[in-house]
């Protein structure tokens, strides 16, 4: 019977540690895609505001 709750409180545990590292990782992705996909956005309505100021 302690062998089972020492095996629950571990596998808990390490499910928290699983989804701080899924977190982190989640995060570090979401700025690697506001780093790439904003300066993508910015740079496309440039062209719009270029393309509209032009004509």
């Amino acid at each position: 019977m302690i062998y089972l709750t020492m095996l629950s409180i571990l596998s808990i545990m390490s499910y928290g540690k699983i989804k701080t590292i899924y977190r982190s990782t989640f995060l570090i992705q979401g700025i690697l895609d506001s780093l790439i996909v904003v300066p993508l956005n910015i740079g496309i309505l440039r062209i719009q505001i270029l393309k509209i100021v032009g004509c």
